[in-house]
């Protein structure tokens, strides 16, 4: 998302936590929890870490927002999910080298286009990895040999399969059971 394009309501929000607006903090709560959750969960962290992090990120953005000189350049989003990645990588960081020598979180938030690409692009990954685990074994251990790029004969072999052609007709359903999965969560859309 460009500079240019960046809606009214995304400034709509950040106004809502300098206000201290209890409607949008529980909006943006309902909103955008599940996702920063994903994320702490698939990196070794449980819900009350998510909590704590999407909390402090919450209080780095109002501080942001009350020095006048805030630039929102992205969608609000991906701006909470930057903070809120910085914030669990640190505190990873922190669990594994001690606190010494970190620097101040709030100077470690920072928004590029290429940071932007990364978010959408690791929230793309947590989305397919969440249906393909959703999957049932069979599916996921007959696409995990065909991502693996193994032959459609290894692939009937390893299943036990009456033929290769079942191997492929097997293969497709799967995929196909997957990108249907994918298209029909609400978070696919957002993530055109």
């Amino acid at each position: 998302m460009g500079k240019k394009h960046v809606k009214k309501i995304e400034f709509d929000y950040v106004e809502g936590i300098v206000k201290g607006d209890d409607t949008v903090i529980k909006y943006i709560y309902k909103s955008f929890f599940t996702s920063i959750f994903n994320f702490i969960k698939l990196n070794n962290g449980n819900k009350e870490d998510a909590e704590d992090i999407f909390q402090e990120a919450i209080i780095i953005i109002y501080k942001k927002a009350i020095t006048g000189n805030f630039q929102l350049t992205s969608s609000f989003h991906t701006y909470l999910y930057a903070v809120c990645r910085n914030l669990w990588l640190k505190q990873l960081k922190k669990r594994s080298v001690g606190e010494k020598g970190l620097e101040d979180t709030e100077h470690y938030v920072a928004i590029t286009d290429d940071l932007e690409e990364i978010i959408q692009h690791r929230e793309k990954f947590v989305l397919f990895r969440e249906k393909f685990e959703a999957l049932g074994e069979d599916c996921k251990k007959v696409l995990r040999m065909f991502f693996e790029r193994r032959s459609m004969q290894e692939i009937c072999d390893e299943m036990g399969y009456s033929s290769v052609q079942y191997a492929k007709k097997r293969k497709f359903n799967c995929k196909e059971h997957l990108v249907e999965a994918i298209k029909n969560d609400k978070r696919y859309q957002e993530l055109l």
